[in-house]
């Protein structure tokens, strides 16, 4: 990713930016296109001799420079901080019986139907006024996805989401959060933490 460039970066960034807000793109001024994919996307960052980032209050420092654009910047829902996942061993292979990627991706596609998820989450989390729409929608779609996965029974106790779902959610946004407010003044009159809680 660092050494991403583009010719003329607006001709890529805004089309990314318009499917990254709603799903859908304009190509070539010819055909609307539609998709509910998501977006990941893959870079390296300086880590000093403790393994943390270097610049942990700007993660995108190190990133080509259209992710120092904060209307871009914004339409992710997080970063995840891969400093902290632990290098592949070999010990750490399945050794037993398991589940087959697409046979779990499958099982995944099937609970995008299952609304009741999002219904939990919305219900369940209080925003303070000062968390903008962009920071909401993101930490509520991370909560829904963690709860998929992890309650997908939906058999929980409010301190279980907390803890496993709506917490993680908000680090993940967390990390946009203290980026735009390094980069831009606009952002300082909202609080540079994002404050929700359970209800």
């Amino acid at each position: 990713m660092q050494s991403l460039s583009f010719d003329n970066p607006d001709e890529v960034i805004g089309p990314l930016k318009t499917y990254l807000a709603s799903g859908r793109y304009n190509r070539a001024g010819f055909q609307d296109i539609a998709s509910d994919c998501s977006l990941v996307m893959l870079a390296n960052i300086d880590l000093d001799e403790s393994l943390r980032p270097r610049n942990e209050d700007h993660l995108v420092a190190d990133l080509p420079k259209f992710f120092s654009e904060t209307a871009f910047l914004d339409r992710f829902a997080g970063i995840i901080p891969g400093w902290k996942i632990p290098k592949f061993q070999r010990e750490m292979a399945a050794s037993q019986v398991g589940l087959k990627m697409d046979f779990f991706g499958e099982a995944l596609l099937s609970l995008r139907q299952d609304h009741r998820f999002f219904s939990y989450v919305q219900h369940h989390t209080k925003f303070d006024k000062s968390v903008t729409v962009r920071d909401q929608n993101a930490i509520l779609k991370s909560a829904t996805g963690f709860l998929k996965i992890l309650y997908p029974h939906l058999e929980l106790t409010l301190t279980d989401f907390q803890r496993d779902c709506l917490e993680p959610a908000r680090i993940l946004r967390q990390s946009i959060r203290a980026s735009q407010y390094y980069l831009d003044d606009e952002f300082n009159q909202f609080s540079r933490e994002i404050y929700i809680q359970v209800k």
